[in-house]
């Protein structure tokens, strides 16, 4: 059985990320947080499947 330690990985575009770098530091790093957080659950309370696509969630 699995053991529940499962991990994703977070990537960005390189539009995504010149974005972040325009905001400020205090701004971004609140942003950056709760993305990371995505690594260990992708598809946090209140997240929605988008309709007609079987891998996509709008969260």
């Amino acid at each position: 059985m699995a053991s529940g330690n499962l991990t994703y990985s977070v990537s960005f575009a390189r539009s995504a990320r010149k974005e972040l770098e325009n905001l400020s530091q205090t701004i971004a790093l609140r942003i950056l947080k709760k993305i990371e957080s995505l690594s260990k659950n992708p598809r946090p309370t209140g997240c929605k499947k988008l309709m007609g696509q079987n891998f996509l969630w709008r969260i």
